[in-house]
């Protein structure tokens, strides 16, 4: 009903998974993978996922865990497929422009993803850029 943490000046924090959890502690990324539909990971990510889902999850714990009445676990499955499509709905125009602009989409998202995944296991507040000219001025320079 009402936010405590703020109240007593406590700061809002980003949502964190147990990929990132993982990543803190030291564990490596391991190789990169594309699964279908729900998008770029890497081992740790996926091993991550997984623990998300078996002990973390509020949506699993709620629905599936409880045994209620009004869901069952292909709801929750469901669930987590069509946030994945989401995503790439809200995202098409990005998406479309890196295909259009890449030489190598795959090393393009591939970079992409394991660079915002670094930076949120560092807690950075960068913003990644994929548009950047400084390169030329090297090229023009020589």
């Amino acid at each position: 009903l009402f936010d405590v943490a703020s109240y007593y000046g406590l700061e809002k924090r980003e949502k964190e998974d147990y990929g990132q959890t993982l990543g803190t502690w030291g564990v490596g990324e391991g190789c990169y993978f594309v699964l279908p539909v729900l998008g770029p990971t890497t081992v740790r990510d996926s091993l991550g996922s997984v623990a998300n889902i078996m002990g973390g999850d509020a949506w699993y714990n709620v629905t599936i865990a409880n045994d209620t009445q009004y869901f069952n676990e292909a709801d929750y499955y469901l669930s987590r497929v069509m946030s994945g499509v989401d995503f790439r709905a809200k995202n098409l125009e990005s998406f479309d422009s890196l295909e259009r602009t890449s030489l190598d989409l795959y090393s393009s998202v591939r970079s992409l993803y394991l660079q915002d995944r670094r930076k949120k296991i560092q807690n950075l507040d960068e913003i990644t850029e994929t548009l950047s000219d400084d390169d030329w001025e090297e090229v023009d320079a020589q």
